[in-house]
């Protein structure tokens, strides 16, 4: 358990103070800000080499940090709880209900960064906890992202290149290049603020941005081009362009950061990313404790507020009422019968299929959008989507191997790359012969039908939703703000010359095969870049972000794939109108709002019992027939050191000797207030 709340509750909730030199809550005391001589602010400057490497050759720069500094300490860590529970015993502090708190914090808070007790810590678990409150990266991102586009694009109120920074830089840098000016007064350019032309390449560049449907809001809303300036951003645009996962090189990037801007630049909002990897290593993706949720939970509740003379007292009216709305439906093996069944953004509910032999690439994957259109496939389409199917059909795949076996027989020194040619040119007649063979005794319905292949008349759509994405064709939405076009497939091998294959949605294909039942399969013809690697796409050896050329093709025809294989991608370029890369696209790989990749469980044989749990259990090890059965039981230890077992944990009789018996008797007290309902165990 831990909390999500922005900055200003942290305090609150931690009893930590955020503000001031001590506001992180990991470093504590072993913070190393100062305050700046002009300005008077905090500053975080040159207070993240010690996060570094201890042979890592910034320790030893004097000169681009603070100058003649070396930095030989390191991060000594997070405080544990139970470090941090000692400290608070030790100094005395006091919850907020305590009598003489009041008094007792603020003169404590006078000589430390803590200004009372929590409450939290009179849990029994909360000092074993190893994160007991997130930092919010929503606001973190958000406050990172408007600091450095401010101070670039030069916004007068908001840069934190001023003056007061100018006079000051010396004092701490070595940058005399940047000193004023003794005979004009005036201030020289700095190489990180952008100039006019510069500032209309990136508003440009940013009003042409075409994201996803439902991926971030239209950014060209949010350029003005007269003040050369971007207003109105939503904490979620600041995401969308600070989304990469730095990790471990978080302390370098914030160091060469350093190297740049000045130190009036970084306050502890510029700091506390170093933290967020510590974070997310202890309690997983950061979509799960980050203030998007709550944010999205406090405008749901607000339209809840009736009554403005008494907000708080509407809302809970409010809310009581979907609980005791909601709480039945859980009763009900498909939910609230009087509730239509919403379906969320991208995601489609396909009826049941009813034959349960039918093949997989027959069975609807989606959902199409548009109008119904239709045609013939070309000789050469039909060839090339009829190959793709059977070559991808894994019920097809025995009769492939069958095929590769025969091959090797007559042609023993064959390499896989001529029996991958010759599969692709002879199976589909082998195929047929073999099918029609009595000798082979194929009667399979199926197996015949995806045999003779599709019908040659075909149904087309302008767009798919099918994996929690939704794909439009290039026709279809090039008139429209998003770009759903991009389409991204695995490839069969990983090695030095074959990775992923990138394209774009030129068609939506659904193919109709003969006979009932009705048997449909739905492609995509694509367009595809060139994958050849440092030709058509180059691969980022560390960070493994990808480019594509725009302008270079894949030179062999094989347009389709199926839907259900298809996952989105978006294709960005790159800003500038000289810029070296400007035939380059980069490429923005996309999750599915709906998916979540979950790890394989691992099984083990041993129980293991929870983390959280009361120092005064006592596992008790019951021998029930022939199984053991390990029983948690709240204990109550007397004088005479015997220990009172709870009787409704267990509650069985002596003549009861059939198994299921014994699992309804021992039975916990969650269960016994349960309303005895018929299919209660099928409702769960």
């Amino acid at each position: 358990m831990w909390t999500i709340n922005d900055f200003p509750a942290y305090s609150m909730m931690f009893g930590w103070s955020t503000a001031g030199m001590l506001a992180c809550p990991h470093c504590m005391e072993d913070s190393d800000a100062f305050r700046l001589i002009k300005s008077g602010k905090q500053s975080w400057f040159d207070n993240h080499r010690k996060f570094l490497p201890i042979n890592h050759p910034y320790r030893r720069n004097t000169k681009d940090f603070i100058k003649n500094r070396k930095v030989t300490k390191q991060f000594p860590g997070v405080r544990s709880g139970d470090e941090i529970l000692q400290d608070l015993n030790n100094r005395g502090l006091r919850k907020v209900m305590d009598v003489d708190a009041e008094v007792v914090n603020a003169a404590i808070s006078k000589t430390c960064g803590w200004n009372k007790r929590s409450i939290f810590w009179d849990l029994p678990y909360w000092r074993e906890h190893l994160l007991r409150h997130n930092l919010d990266v929503m606001h973190i991102e958000k406050n990172v992202f408007d600091n450095i586009f401010n101070t670039v694009f030069n916004i007068p109120g908001k840069t934190k290149d001023t003056y007061k920074s100018r006079d000051e830089l010396n004092k701490y840098c070595r940058r005399p290049q940047f000193a004023q000016n003794l005979v004009t007064s005036k201030y020289p350019d700095v190489p990180f603020v952008l100039n006019k032309s510069q500032k209309k390449d990136v508003l440009e560049w940013v009003k042409k941005l075409r994201f996803l449907d439902g991926y971030a809001s239209n950014l060209g809303r949010c350029v003005d081009a007269n003040k050369l300036k971007m207003f109105g951003m939503k904490s979620h645009d600041c995401h969308v362009f600070m989304q990469r996962n730095l990790d471990e090189q978080i302390p370098v990037i914030l160091c060469n950061l350093e190297k740049i801007f000045p130190p009036s630049f970084f306050d502890s909002m510029e700091h506390f990313p170093v933290h967020l990897a510590y974070e997310a290593r202890i309690a997983g993706p950061v979509h799960y404790r980050w203030m998007y949720p709550p944010e999205r939970y406090l405008r749901k509740i607000k339209h809840k507020i009736m009554n403005k003379a008494q907000v708080e007292g509407s809302i809970s009216i409010g809310y009581i009422m979907d609980e005791a709305a909601k709480f039945p439906s859980f009763y009900f093996k498909e939910g609230d019968p009087t509730l239509p069944l919403k379906e969320k953004r991208n995601e489609v509910y396909l009826d049941d299929i009813v034959d349960d032999d039918m093949f997989e690439i027959f069975k609807p994957p989606g959902k199409a959008i548009g109008a119904e259109g239709k045609r013939y496939l070309a000789d050469n389409e039909y060839t090339a989507a009829h190959l793709y199917i059977l070559m991808n059909c894994p019920e097809v795949q025995p009769f492939i191997d069958v095929f590769i076996t025969e091959k090797r027989k007559q042609f023993p020194n064959l390499n896989d790359e001529v029996v991958n040619v010759m599969t692709e040119q002879e199976f589909p007649s082998w195929f047929e012969k073999y099918v029609h063979n009595r000798a082979n005794k194929i009667s399979n319905h199926y197996i015949r039908t995806i045999e003779r292949g599709p019908l040659r008349e075909v149904r087309t759509y302008n767009g798919y939703c099918v994996n929690g994405f939704k794909f439009h064709t290039e026709s279809y939405g090039s008139y429209r703000a998003t770009d759903n076009t991009g389409v991204c497939i695995k490839g069969s091998v990983y090695n030095e010359t074959e990775s992923d294959y990138y394209g774009t949605l030129v068609e939506v294909i659904e193919l109709e095969f003969e006979a009932l039942p009705v048997k449909r399969t739905v492609l995509f013809k694509c367009e595809w870049f060139d994958p050849t690697p440092h030709i058509g796409i180059v691969v980022h050896p560390r960070y493994k972000l990808v480019d594509v050329h725009g302008k270079k093709r894949f030179n062999k025809y094989e347009p389709f794939v199926l839907a259900v294989q298809a996952s989105q991608v978006y294709y960005c370029e790159y800003p500038g109108r000289t810029c070296h890369r400007k035939d380059w696209k980069a490429v923005c790989k996309i999750k599915a709002r709906a998916q979540i990749d979950i790890p394989a469980s691992q099984s083990t044989d041993v129980m293991e019992l929870a983390f959280q749990n009361d120092e005064n259990d006592v596992i008790i090890e019951a021998v029930v027939g022939d199984e053991d059965v390990l029983l948690v039981a709240s204990s109550k230890m007397d004088t005479s050191g015997d220990v009172d077992v709870d009787e409704h944990l267990i509650d069985h009789e002596e003549e009861t000797s059939d198994e299921e018996e014994f699992e309804n008797d021992v039975t916990t007290s969650e269960e016994e207030d349960k309303p005895d309902l018929d299919d209660s165990d099928e409702n769960e």
